[in-house]
């Protein structure tokens, strides 16, 4: 029988591969999207979205599309 070796990765290779992708996000986002709306303030309706979501309060106030 085959027996595969799993190949584990290591806790410099997670971080190095977690910094790649977030850097690929932020270059993304700079180069797609207006450069008027903040990094911080973008995504703020979605945080207190979802914080309306999990205290189930969601439907009062809010607009569902």
């Amino acid at each position: 029988m085959l027996e595969i070796e799993k190949k584990s990765i290591n806790k410099k290779q997670e971080i190095l591969i977690i910094s790649l992708v977030g850097i690929a996000g932020l270059l993304v986002r700079l180069y797609f999207f207006p450069t008027d709306i903040p990094v911080s303030t973008d995504a703020i309706d979605y945080f207190s979205y979802s914080i309306a979501l999990a205290q189930g309060d969601v439907f009062s106030g809010w607009i569902c599309n």
